[in-house]
């Protein structure tokens, strides 16, 4: 197939990377991210999934599956869309983006602004507040806004 012959020689490079990449993140990494997943959905009282997370079997045959399966043509993924194409809509199939449960993390902040404004200008000495103020709707939007909130939440608790 096109995809085959155009990896040619490093096939078996990808093969092996994409396996090392799968052995890696279920040897060191998924424990974690449970965790990190566990815990943020209980605070936030959210109800989160990970149907395959615990089936050792789905996971060990996943290892088996040849790269090529997994990703073709620019698809990740690639042998589960088509397991499910017929029975999903194709514009859920075949798409791109990434959807989760999304955090009304905007509204939080702008809903407490003058406190979180207090604590990123009490934080001097890891960024320039006026900056990241100079920034503060381009940060919102980026999400990066709630990552000097924490510096500056952090400080303030710990030191």
């Amino acid at each position: 197939d096109a995809h085959r012959k155009d990896l040619g020689e490093y096939e078996e490079f990808l093969v092996f990377s994409l396996n090392s990449l799968s052995s890696k993140l279920i040897e060191k990494s998924l424990r974690t991210l449970l965790r990190y997943e566990d815990r943020s959905s209980m605070w936030f009282s959210v109800e989160a999934r990970t149907p395959f997370s615990d089936d050792i079997n789905l996971i060990e045959l996943q290892m088996r599956i040849p790269s090529v399966y997994k990703i073709r043509n620019g698809w990740s993924k690639f042998l589960l869309r088509n397991a499910v194409r017929g029975i999903l809509p194709q514009e859920i199939v075949w798409r791109r983006d990434k959807k989760g449960f999304l955090t009304p993390e905007k509204e939080w902040i702008l809903d407490r602004w003058n406190y979180f404004e207090d604590i990123i200008f009490s934080e001097r000495e890891f960024f320039d507040p006026e900056k990241v103020l100079q920034f503060k709707f381009q940060l919102l939007n980026e999400s990066s806004l709630w990552r000097f909130i924490n510096i500056g939440l952090w400080k303030k608790v710990f030191f």
